[in-house]
């Protein structure tokens, strides 16, 4: 696939004329005239798909080639466009700014947005974080656990001593703790 993302308003991107046969100067620009880019991919190069996106419009147009020419492929229900061979899709994405700007972007053939470098690298911090919290607060726990059971036996140890306190007394005043 080759995509185009077309400056001004993408005459350029879709000028689908042939090499001229000598050195024609193009009455618009004064430069030499070449074939337009539309034509070298379809004819030349031979691209199986042709992406056409215009960022400042927010449109997107596919083209694949089929018996040597370009036909437009249509936007599915999702509002993309399936590239079957690759199993993915390209489409439009807005942002939540204000005006909302047009990104392209790749989905895999379910749908399900691919995500780019940066956001993966995002996603992966996210869930190393989350994985050092889920640590901690294990952590914290097994201390808090600890410290309970370090409670309790120091509890137990106070009643057991208080417990041998009071026989001794009793023993004292002749008193036998067994058979009370």
């Amino acid at each position: 696939i080759v995509i185009e993302f077309a400056s001004k308003n993408g005459k350029e991107e879709k000028d689908s004329s042939p090499p001229p046969e000598g050195d024609e100067i193009d009455p618009e620009t004064g430069k030499l005239k070449k074939a337009g880019k539309f034509w070298v991919y379809e004819q030349a190069v031979k691209v199986p798909y042709y992406a056409i996106f215009n960022g400042f419009k927010g449109t997107l147009e596919v083209y694949h080639l089929e018996r040597k020419r370009y036909k437009e492929i249509k936007a599915n229900e999702r509002g993309h466009y399936a590239i079957p061979e690759m199993g993915i899709e390209l489409g439009i994405l807005y942002d939540n700014q204000k005006p909302p700007t047009p990104w392209l972007r790749w989905w895999d053939n379910k749908g399900d947005l691919l995500l780019t470098g940066n956001e993966r690298a995002e996603q992966a911090e996210v869930i190393a974080i989350r994985e050092r919290l889920a640590k901690e607060q294990e952590r914290e726990a097994k201390e808090r656990a600890e410290t309970i059971a370090s409670q309790e036996r120091m509890a137990k140890e106070q009643e057991r001593q208080q417990k041998e306190k009071l026989a001794a007394y009793l023993r004292s005043l002749g008193i036998d703790p067994e058979k009370i």
